[in-house]
C-alpha cells in the first residue's frame, strides 16, 4: 500500500470501541487490509462499515445481480482487490464461471453482443454498470431497458450499489490496498509486501495462556508423582493448597477473558467445570449449607453449557445434524449428550453421576484442546526461589528452552570480553525474552563456579536491567498473529497477500478498555 497499514490500537476510548467493534464483526477472521487502511481514521471506518453493510445486506437485490454489478465495477476500474473478494460471491450466487469470463471483458459491453450465458436482467445490470462507471452519464436507451425489467426500488438499489462500489474501488486503487494494482483477476499481488494480520485474544500473550493451562491441569504439566513422593507430608499438603489456589486464580482469569471477548469455548468450559468441582469440594469440607439440589444444578449448568456450546459450533447452518451425529464426528462420548439432555429436559441427574461426568469432561477437554497447546519450547518457569516456603513470593518468567545454556555459552567465550559485544547480546536477549532476560543472566551468574563468567554476568546484568526498564516504559503493541487464508461468504481471501512470520519479539498491549 502507498501508506503504511494502520496499527489497530488506540488510547482514545471511542476509537478503541470502534476498533473492537470492527474486529468482532470480522471474528474469527483477522482484520483485512482494507480495515487496516480505513482505521487510520476510526470514525471514517465506522461510517464506512455501517453504510456498506446496509448496501450489501439490507437491499432486496438477489446476490447474483448485486455481485455482478460490483464485479463489473472492479473490472472497469481495474480494482482487482475488489474483484478478488466479490467475483467468488457472484459465482456462489448462481453465476457460472463461464459467465464471469464475460464480465471480465474490458471492452464496453454496449459494443458487444449480449451473451447467452447471462439473463436479460443480468445483462441489463452489467451494461448499466458499464455506463455509470465509464461515462457517469447513462443513455436513455440503457436506462429504459433497466427500468422495464426492475421496480423503482430495485433501480435505486442497483444505482446505489454501483455508485457505492465505484467509491470503494477508487479508494482501493488510489491507495493500492492489498497490493493488487497492475495485476489482474486471479493473479498474485504485484509485490511481496510482508504484512501482518491481527487476531484479538483475551490473554496478553502465549505465556499467560500456558500458565492457565498449567493451573487447570497441574498433574499433566508438572513433575511426575515419582518426583513428588520424596516431599514431606506438610509439603504435600502445601502443594495441594497451592494448586487449589492456582485453579481458583485461573477461573478468575478466564472470567476476565470472557468479559473481554473472543475466549474459546473449551477454555470457558474448563473454568466452569473446575469451578463446580471446587465449589462442591470446599462446600463439603467446611460444611456449607448448600443443598444437594443446588450442587446438582451447578454441575448440570456447567456440563450442559460445555456440550451444547461445543456441538452448536460444529453445526452446519444449511444442513442441521443431530447432536449425536456431531458428537460422533468429534469423538465426544454419546453418554455426554445423553447426560446433557437429561440435565436440560428431565429431572437433574444424581450428584455422583454429575461428579464423575465433570471429571471425565475435563479429561476429554484436555485431550481435545489443551494438550495441543504446546509450550512451544518455553520452559515452565524460571524462578529466583523455587522452594515451597517461598512459592508465593517467587518471581517467575517464561523463556525459551535452553536460554540459560545460551547465556552461559556466550559468557564463557572470548567474545564476552568485549564490552560492545556484551551490549549487543544484552539487547538481543531482551528483544527475544523481554523481562525474563534479567532473570536468566542472574541465574547463570549465581550457578557458575567460573569467576570470569560470574564477573561478566554481573556486568551484563546491569546492561540488561537498563534495557528492561526501557522496555517497560516503552509503548507496547497489540498481540499480532500471522494468519493464512481467510474465507467467508462476504470476503474470500486467496491467501496471496505475502503473509510472513513476524521476526523479533512482539510486545503485547491490550486494545481499549477491557
Amino acid at each position: 500500500m502507498r501508506i503504511p497499514y494502520c496499527d489497530p490500537v488506540s488510547d482514545n476510548p471511542e476509537d478503541a470501541e470502534i476498533i473492537k467493534r470492527i474486529a468482532e464483526r470480522r471474528h474469527p477472521r483477522p482484520l483485512q487490509p482494507l480495515d487496516l487502511a480505513l482505521l487510520h481514521c476510526p470514525a471514517f471506518a465506522d461510517g464506512w462499515n455501517h453504510f456498506l453493510g446496509a448496501v450489501r445486506t439490507k437491499t432486496s437485490l438477489p446476490d447474483d445481480l448485486r455481485e455482478l454489478a460490483i464485479s463489473r465495477v472492479a473490472v472497469c476500474n481495474r480494482a482487482w482487490y475488489e474483484w478478488m473478494h466479490h467475483a467468488p460471491l457472484a459465482v456462489k450466487g448462481g453465476v457460472s464461471e463461464e459467465a464471469m469470463e464475460v464480465v471480465k471483458i474490458e471492452k464496453p459491453l454496449n459494443e458487444v453482443p449480449k451473451s447467452e450465458l447471462l439473463s436479460e436482467k443480468q445483462w441489463a445490470v452489467l451494461v448499466y454498470t458499464d455506463e455509470m462507471t465509464r461515462n457517469v452519464q447513462v443513455t436513455d436507451e440503457t436506462f429504459d431497458k433497466l427500468k422495464a425489467l426492475f421496480s423503482d426500488r430495485e433501480v435505486v438499489e442497483i444505482t446505489g450499489t454501483i455508485a457505492t462500489y465505484n467509491c470503494v474501488s477508487r479508494f482501493l486503487v488510489a491507495l493500492d490496498v492489498g497490493e493488487r494494482n497492475g495485476t489482474g483477476p486471479g493473479k498474485q499481488p504485484r509485490s511481496s509486501t510482508q504484512m501482518v494480520q491481527y487476531i484479538f485474544t483475551p490473554w496478553r500473550d502465549a505465556a499467560e495462556l500456558i500458565r492457565v493451562k498449567h493451573a487447570f491441569y497441574p498433574e499433566n504439566t508438572t513433575a511426575s508423582s515419582t518426583e513428588t513422593e520424596e516431599i514431606t507430608v506438610e509439603q504435600r499438603r502445601k502443594l495441594k493448597e497451592d494448586r487449589q489456589k492456582d485453579r481458583r486464580e485461573a477461573i478468575d482469569r478466564v472470567s476476565m477473558w470472557m468479559q473481554r471477548g473472543n475466549c474459546p469455548h473449551m477454555i470457558e468450559s474448563t473454568a466452569l467445570l473446575t469451578a463446580a468441582i471446587i465449589a462442591d469440594e470446599e462446600g463439603a469440607k467446611i460444611g456449607l449449607a448448600m443443598s444437594e439440589y443446588a450442587t446438582r444444578a451447578t454441575y448440570s449448568t456447567a456440563f450442559s453449557r460445555f456440550v451444547t456450546g461445543l456441538l452448536d459450533s460444529q453445526q452446519d447452518k444449511l444442513y442441521k445434524m443431530s447432536m449425536f451425529s456431531l458428537a460422533k464426528r468429534l469423538g465426544l462420548p454419546a453418554t455426554f449428550v445423553e447426560l446433557r439432555h437429561q440435565a436440560t429436559h428431565e429431572p437433574l441427574p444424581s450428584l455422583s453421576r454429575l461428579r464423575s461426568a465433570a471429571r471425565k469432561a475435563l479429561v476429554w477437554i484436555w485431550e481435545y484442546y489443551w494438550v495441543h497447546l504446546l509450550d512451544e519450547g518455553v520452559e515452565s518457569t524460571l524462578s529466583l526461589d523455587a522452594s515451597y516456603e517461598n512459592r508465593d513470593t517467587e518471581q517467575r518468567f517464561v523463556v525459551p528452552g535452553g536460554a540459560a545454556d545460551t547465556v552461559a555459552a556466550f559468557l564463557s567465550s572470548e567474545e564476552a570480553t568485549d564490552a560492545d559485544a556484551r551490549d549487543v547480546k544484552a539487547a538481543e536477549w531482551v528483544a527475544q525474552w523481554g523481562k525474563a532476560a534479567a532473570a536468566v543472566v542472574e541465574k547463570v551468574g549465581d550457578e557458575t563456579n567460573d569467576r570470569r563468567v560470574m564477573l561478566r554476568a554481573m556486568q551484563m546484568g546491569r546492561s540488561v536491567s537498563v534495557l528492561v526498564e526501557e522496555l517497560v516504559e516503552g509503548d507496547a503493541k497489540g498481540e499480532m498473529v500471522v494468519d493464512g487464508d481467510v474465507n467467508d461468504d462476504e470476503e474470500k481471501d486467496d491467501g496471496s497477500f505475502g503473509w510472513a512470520e513476524y521476526s523479533g519479539s512482539w510486545k503485547p498491549k491490550p486494545i481499549g478498555i477491557a
